[in-house]
């Protein structure tokens, strides 16, 4: 494993998310309380600086949905549902300019930065408040485009796409709703001729996309298969999932994963990936990532980090 990052304000984070993920979940105060006790008791043994964020991160996860569960087994489904409806209804604006532009290389340049405004539209965080009006989102992708990408390893990898001896690909999708922009880069790699599987999570877990929701986004029209995470997991951690899954990844030409969690594992594990090409694509949304990668927050991120 490479080097990745714990920080002390990360404690906070994860503290947040698990009353975020527990008051999304139930409405029985007592059950949050409890809730938060276990969250409290897990973060106690496991945060530690010997440790990673992404790994203690998904332990408490995984803890809350468990806790949840005969509760409310999918905690995140309504949010979901309404970002994959929501993200759907402006989908045809966003082809038609798909459609309209001509030049490879631009077309190329419109579905990443469509990927990285899918991933800054999330009508799953509170208080986030945003027009999704199709010229306000069109606006969202210009600037994108405007700000470029503060590690921007977009050529290498528009280069594999037109590279006709590589052939098979594999996306690790992110979030419900910004999925359906994920649809464009999907799209582009299938009229290059190539096989394209995507990875969605093997559950529930936040509102990261499951094989249900991925469907329901209509990613199955532009990909050949789809694997599964063997667990639910925030990102791709190779203990976590079984030699089906390693293998499968292993088998791909190019890999390149959506959102700061596949950010976060395949920069951490890569070493471990026998894939020649990795690439993350996200939007840099915390202070901790930021200085690991040696940018700003709110930066924008094309990285081959393989």
């Amino acid at each position: 494993m490479r080097e990745s990052f714990i920080a002390p304000e990360c404690c906070s984070c994860l503290i947040e998310t698990a009353f975020k993920f527990l008051k999304t979940g139930t409405r029985d105060y007592k059950h949050v309380l409890q809730g938060m006790r276990e969250a409290l008791d897990l973060l106690e043994k496991e945060f530690s600086e010997d440790n990673y964020t992404f790994l203690v991160g998904n332990k408490l996860a995984r803890h809350v949905h468990q806790f949840l569960k005969e509760e409310n087994p999918d905690i995140f489904r309504d949010i979901k549902d309404k970002s994959n409806e929501v993200c759907l209804s402006i989908f045809p604006d966003l082809t038609r300019k798909y459609e309209e532009i001509q030049d490879e290389w631009k077309k190329f340049q419109y579905c990443i930065a469509a990927g990285v405004a899918g991933n800054v539209i999330d009508v799953g965080t509170a208080g986030h408040d945003f027009s999704l009006e199709p010229e306000e989102i069109f606006k969202i992708i210009n600037q994108v485009q405007h700000d470029g990408f503060a590690v921007d390893d977009s050529r290498v990898l528009f280069e594999l796409i037109k590279n006709e001896k590589v052939h098979h690909f594999l996306v690790m999708l992110d979030n419900a709703g910004e999925i359906v922009f994920d649809k464009l880069l999907l799209r582009f790699l299938k009229e290059h001729v190539k096989e394209v599987t995507c990875m969605v999570r093997g559950g529930p877990i936040a509102n990261d996309a499951t094989l249900h929701d991925a469907i329901s986004a209509g990613i199955d029209e532009w990909c050949d298969g789809f694997l599964e995470t063997t667990i639910p997991s925030l990102g791709y951690t190779i203990p976590d999932n079984d030699a089906k899954v390693v293998n499968a990844v292993n088998s791909m030409d190019v890999v390149i994963g959506k959102g700061q969690a596949n950010n976060e594992t395949l920069s951490t594990y890569a070493d471990e990936i026998d894939v020649e090409h990795v690439f993350v694509l996200c939007k840099v949304k915390c202070t901790t990532v930021s200085r690991w990668k040696k940018v700003k927050k709110g930066d924008n991120l094309l990285q081959k980090v393989k």
